[in-house]
């Protein structure tokens, strides 16, 4: 079939794989041990671009000798002088990476008497070689310059090999990395050694971009022909664990398929469509009969006509049942009239959940800047029921029972912020008395936006027995000030303080009268 990128071997994706490790660890720590790994991964790199030559070498020896066995026709022959040229082309690049890999070792202090690279762990001279002297453009000009020459070739797409971070599939979600260009992504704080290995790495996409080429133009002239000694049914899914109501997808194909085969595929005995010789499946899992992991076993029959024959296999894959995942300060139970913030997730859609939310007995406030995350307002409920969806499919509902707001206490504070001991009494009257309101502690612990509280109307009075001596009504304010009633004060007056209202702001800055009897506090003037 003809694609951009050639199928690698265990070998090949071992290496692949390392490279990765590795380039992570890097994030972590530079050390001597995990240097020396890249200088394995580089040699294991060359070799592989060696082998690569070879193979690649052979393929024009067979285009060249079937255009023979074919009476050398002139079609056939423009034919190889392309893939002539497409060598020729792989070997200008190669050489050119190679010659920056040396100037990475001469920059960095050459090789010692043992042939070890000297400044293996400098992470400063190939940063400002490939970044700040401009060669990582002149690398991603050549390999992506080469991409598009093999497009002209031999008549096929192939993939930029150098990207960006925002064109980089690995890259292109996460915010950091997606606003590098190519040089600062493979080259920002790297090691001579792992720059290098960075740079043999981009040499076998170069090689194995040729090798797709050289064998679109091998079936051409039938010396990419492949005789099928033996033939099965492969599906190869995204994955064996699919949770209820969302897509399984997989990719159907014959193990040893290619360009020239043309087969008809099909689900169930529904046609398929066939694109590159992958038959394309993708249909809503269902299920019921959950066992107790939450797992059904189901299966479909895939089938393929090939030359007359049909092949059929029956494949197998599991539905996972969809489960919630609500944390919140105050999950247990979620605060009437207030914005009780939950996160909803699901592990098994994993980024597949795409949730909305609705409730009974509240008011549901998505928040923009995090799909999974929400508030929810009770509205007088006993009990708030919230249903989640998921890309239209409903995974599950969650019961929440709805407390009310707790009451505050309040305590008397004199000008210096002291607490007023009600029961032993004060020797004078203090200059002020203010009025402090505490929220119960969990209440406050769980969602301090809503535990704010002011008094909104209290009362002091200045008495002698039953007798008033003073009296002022107090609105929207904390504060009372007592310096006009101390002439008047005597040893054995009290001072009675009645809080009528107190009102409590929620988490829209809206005010609410806080619903609680009225409040007397007092104290006798001992002196």
């Amino acid at each position: 079939m003809s694609t951009g990128a050639r199928k690698e071997t265990p070998r090949q994706k071992m290496i692949g794989m390392m490279y990765l490790f590795y380039t992570a660890l890097l994030a972590l720590q530079v050390s001597n041990s995990v240097l020396e790994r890249f200088i394995f991964i580089n040699k294991s790199l060359e070799k592989q671009i060696q082998e690569n030559n070879i193979r690649n070498g052979e393929v024009v020896l067979k285009i060249s000798n079937a255009i023979e066995e074919r009476g050398n026709r002139a079609d056939d022959q423009k034919i190889l002088d392309r893939a002539k040229e497409i060598r020729e082309e792989t070997h200008r690049v190669i050489k050119y990476c190679s010659e920056l890999k040396n100037e990475m070792v001469v920059i960095t202090g050459g090789t010692d008497e043992n042939g070890q690279m000297v400044g293996g762990k400098d992470q400063d001279k190939v940063a400002n070689l490939m970044i700040n002297q401009k060669k990582g453009i002149e690398l991603k000009d050549a390999l992506n310059n080469y991409s598009k020459f093999l497009e002209e070739k031999a008549g096929m797409a192939f993939p930029d090999i150098a990207m960006d971070g925002k064109d980089n599939p690995v890259f292109q979600h996460d915010r950091d990395q997606r606003v590098k260009n190519f040089s600062t992504l493979t080259f920002e704080n790297t090691p001579t050694a792992a720059g290098m290995a960075s740079v043999s790495q981009l040499m076998t996409e170069v090689m194995n971009q040729e090798s797709a080429a050289l064998e679109k133009l091998a079936q051409e002239v039938g010396a990419g022909e492949v005789k099928f000694d033996k033939v099965f049914v492969m599906a190869q899914p995204e994955s064996k664990f699919v949770a209820a109501g969302t897509s399984y997808k997989a990719d159907l194909f014959l193990a040893a398929s290619s360009s020239a085969v043309a087969p008809e595929m099909f689900l169930n005995g529904t046609p398929l469509p066939v694109e590159e010789g992958f038959g394309k499946i993708e249909f809503k899992a269902t299920a019921s009969g959950f066992d107790k992991e939450g797992q059904a076993k189901r299966t479909y029959m895939a089938s393929i006509n090939y030359n007359d024959s049909t092949f059929e296999r029956e494949i197998e894959y599991i539905v996972v049942k969809p489960t919630l995942q609500i944390t919140s300060d105050a999950v247990k139970a979620l605060y009437l009239n207030c914005g009780n913030p939950l996160n909803v997730q699901c592990p098994q859609l994993g980024t597949l959940f795409s949730p909305t939310f609705s409730a009974t007995g509240a008011t549901v406030i998505p928040q923009p800047s995090d799909r999974t995350s929400i508030t929810v307002v009770p509205s007088g409920a006993k009990t708030v029921t919230l249903n989640v969806n998921s890309g239209g499919v409903f995974i599950g509902s969650e019961n929440f029972p709805v407390r009310r707001v707790p009451s505050p206490t309040i305590e008397l504070l004199n000008e210096s912020n002291q607490l007023i001991d009600e029961a032993r009494g004060l020797q004078e009257l203090p200059r002020q008395i203010t009025l402090k309101i505490n929220p119960d502690a969990d209440f406050a612990n769980a969602l301090p936006k809503e535990a704010r509280y002011r008094p909104s109307r209290w009362r002091v009075t200045l008495a002698t027995g039953a007798d008033m001596k003073a009296r002022e009504e107090i609105t929207n304010s904390v504060t009372f000030n007592l310096n006009t009633w101390r002439t008047r004060a005597r040893k054995g007056d009290r001072v009675v303080i009645e809080i009528f209202e107190v009102e409590r702001a929620n988490f829209r800055d809206e005010v609410e009268k806080v619903a609680m009897a009225k409040v007397t506090k007092q104290f006798t003037l001992i002196q």
